[in-house]
């Protein structure tokens, strides 16, 4: 039987999201909603060449998903009340699974609002996909390890949980703490009114393990090193070279096209995709923006990153 999709925001994750699936056979349509027609007619013009555009059905009424069945929703809207829009979207049609970007959300209040059914929502965070990080994975053991991320401008507090969920991943032991070293003035993102910021976080889980997260104006080297006992690992994003011990070799990351379609087959095979789930992910973004409205102002409960 072939299944209908649901793409909910039509920005540039949500264009390769689209890549990674409208090639499948298995695919009968791929419903595309916006509430901007701008972005839509921006998804369509890429698409327009595409010998399986018409599988693409662009949307700007809400009203025109109610009561429809979908295989599979990409949630690709930005985290602001993004626990509170999977509610409505639930109530409104019936989603087998769900895969949301992260940050989960950004509005401290709404992880108090969490009434419904999260089981088969997965979270957007595939670094442990990636072949470097599977490459560092099959070489430790679940004990305690040391990890640093530091590089410039890579937006920081975005892709901080990425990294964050990584180690609790390889060392199966959850995020005990989560604080902010040092955070500098916020700079304004592409994204209108979006901000980001260069600092220093630490994070300590539960087994003793350890990251450190570093961003900084003008660093050149941007690098991801991990340490556990004697072993030594590094993972260089300039160049995409992999060291392990003294052995250093290529080792590209896959894209997030060709990681869409794995988690997509994986659905349909077995019900799983190789993400963590809402439950598992939860906790680590709620200590995270936490502690980042903490540190910014008491006043402030939504922190406006991506």
């Amino acid at each position: 039987m072939k299944k209908n999709i649901l793409i909910y925001g039509a920005g540039n994750i949500a264009i390769r999201h689209v890549q990674s699936i409208i090639y499948e056979n298995s695919v009968s349509k791929i419903f595309v909603f916006d509430k901007k027609k701008t972005s839509l007619n921006k998804m369509s013009s890429f698409f327009s060449e595409d010998k399986n555009k018409n599988k693409l059905v662009f949307l700007n009424d809400q009203k025109k998903i109610k009561n429809k069945n979908f295989f599979l929703a990409f949630l690709c809207t930005y985290a602001f009340n993004r626990i509170r829009l999977i509610k409505k979207i639930k109530e409104q049609c019936k989603i087998k699974y769900f895969i949301v970007e992260k940050i989960l959300e950004s509005n401290i209040y709404n992880f108090e609002k969490i009434n419904f059914n999260t089981k088969n929502i997965f979270v957007n965070m595939p670094i442990r996909n990636m072949k470097p990080f599977r490459l560092i994975k099959l070489n430790l053991n679940s004990k305690k390890i040391h990890a640093t991320i530091k590089g410039g401008n890579w937006h920081m507090v975005c892709n901080s949980l990425h990294y964050i969920n990584y180690i609790s991943y390889v060392t199966n032991s959850i995020v005990q703490k989560i604080f902010i070293k040092k955070l500098d003035r916020p700079y304004k993102l592409v994204r209108k009114n979006f901000i980001d910021f260069h600092g220093n976080i630490e994070v300590f889980y539960e087994n003793g393990s350890t990251l450190n997260i570093i961003s900084l104006n003008n660093a050149k080297k941007h690098y991801f090193n991990l340490k556990q006992n004697k072993k030594r690992f590094n993972f260089n994003f300039k160049n995409d070279q992999l060291t392990i011990g003294k052995q250093a070799f290529l080792c590209k990351r896959e894209y997030v096209s060709k990681l869409s379609n794995n988690f997509y087959k994986s659905l349909i095979k077995n019900g799983k995709a190789q993400l963590p789930t809402f439950e598992e992910a939860l906790m680590e973004n709620y200590l995270f923006i936490k502690e980042f409205v903490k540190k910014i102002t008491k006043k402030t409960y939504i922190l406006k990153i991506t």
